[in-house]
């Protein structure tokens, strides 16, 4: 279920963003095969409690908040899924910053 947040939408973001970051870390652990089973199921905790929930049809992940237009496509598809962008200097600068 994902929520649209107006006032505090930037802190939940941030939040986000900083979840990311540290499941992007723990990935840096999988693969150097450090704890990689135990890491494996941090990840997915972190990212089914701060993130959201994978769709079962896609096998990618769905945010429990949604961002303004500008930025939620990005968002969406990329950070939420730790997917890079190709080309970042074709993002807008909002994308860029998140």
């Amino acid at each position: 279920m994902s929520m649209t947040y107006i006032d505090g939408q930037q802190r939940l973001a941030t939040l986000s963003v900083i979840a990311i970051a540290v499941i992007e870390q723990i990935q840096k652990l999988v693969d150097q095969d450090e704890e990689k089973e135990a890491n494996r199921e941090r990840q997915e905790i972190l990212t089914r409690t701060f993130l959201g929930d994978k769709n079962p049809l896609s096998l990618r992940y769905s945010s429990k908040i949604r961002l303004n237009e500008n930025n939620n496509d990005f968002y969406q598809s990329n950070l939420i899924n730790l997917r890079r962008p190709i080309n970042i200097r074709s993002l807008s600068k909002s994308n860029q910053l998140l």
